[in-house]
């Protein structure tokens, strides 16, 4: 039977469809940024919300082509609606206006599950592994003793989720057009501060990237101009690479920046908060590459009834 799940994301808003054998039938994402400017305010704004239920009604359709009916369809959402005072109403409209009964996960719960997706159909080598998972308004950072095997999940160790995303980073440093010389040094601050307590031992041999930061970088280092997740799902970023790209983006005029990432072009606004979260990763797991997943919370939530708890807080 075909199944399908949303993934609401402070940026974005991604959608998986698999079918009878598990393909993937349909795997989409579209930038909306539902928590644009919510930290100032603590509401989604009306023109995000407006824009979110045109994506979510179009997402729907799609699901029910395939056979998945709204009330079917496993739709989370994670940190901007953790936060927003009005995230009740939004998903009072979502049901009345698409038919999907939107439930809020827990940072934690959103951790297991994102660990889960992001690490099936991935060849890697023993643990211990961090997953790092630099969304819109929260950054989640997985300690995982090792990944999963035999159809088992992933044996998580600890589970954080730090106060740090690629919109929020973007707001408060990084929004001028052109960046003035110290933007980025202010940005570099306040992640390395939301990482300044962490410590991981014992020191992971790999990490795992996930994220439209991490895939919009592997597609633009393989040249892709249509994106294709299955070709960039296990390629690998290396430190230095991630280093030339915060140089580029920095100096680089918002209007351009789009055409340094031409099959994932409506990320690069957010782009260099994203790497700037991935750097701080390596340098904080004393790595010097990460492996990228185009895989992530969506496919966790289909992974399988055995692997998932209630998904949060219903807010209808």
């Amino acid at each position: 039977m075909p199944r399908a799940a949303i993934d609401i994301g402070s940026n974005s808003i991604l959608l998986l469809v698999l079918g009878d054998d598990g393909g993937s039938r349909v795997d989409a994402a579209r930038v909306v940024g539902l928590g644009r400017d919510l930290g100032a305010r603590g509401f989604l704004r009306a023109d995000r919300m407006d824009a979110a239920l045109e994506v979510l009604a179009g997402f729907a359709r799609q699901a029910a082509a395939h056979g998945v009916p709204p009330a079917a369809v496993r739709i989370a959402g994670t940190s901007a609606l953790r936060r927003a005072l009005n995230a009740p109403v939004f998903a009072e409209r979502v049901l009345h206006e698409t038919g999907l009964a939107l439930r809020v996960v827990s940072g934690e719960e959103e951790a297991r599950l994102s660990a889960t997706g992001a690490l099936s159909g991935l060849d890697l080598s023993e643990g211990p592994l961090v997953l790092g998972d630099p969304g819109g308004g929260s950054t989640e950072v997985i300690e995982i003793l090792h990944g999963p095997g035999g159809g088992s999940a992933p044996d998580v160790r600890t589970v954080r989720s730090l106060e740090i995303g690629t919109i929020r980073i973007t707001e408060a440093c990084l929004a001028e057009d052109p960046l003035r010389p110290a933007a980025v040094a202010e940005a570099r601050d306040l992640v390395a501060a939301a990482f300044a307590r962490e410590r991981f031992e014992p020191r992971p041999r790999t990490v795992v990237a996930v994220s439209g930061t991490a895939t919009a970088l592997a597609a633009a280092e393989a040249g892709q101009l249509a994106f294709d997740g299955a070709s960039v799902h296990g390629a690998v970023l290396r430190l230095e690479r991630l280093e030339a790209w915060i140089d580029r983006l920095r100096v680089t005029p918002r209007a351009e920046r789009r055409a340094l990432v031409p099959a994932t072009p409506d990320y690069a606004e957010t782009l260099l908060a994203g790497t700037l979260i991935l750097e701080r990763l390596l340098m904080a797991t004393h790595r010097t590459q990460a492996t990228v997943s185009a895989r992530g919370l969506r496919y966790g939530l289909l992974l399988g009834d055995d692997t998932l708890e209630p998904p949060g807080e219903d807010l209808r």
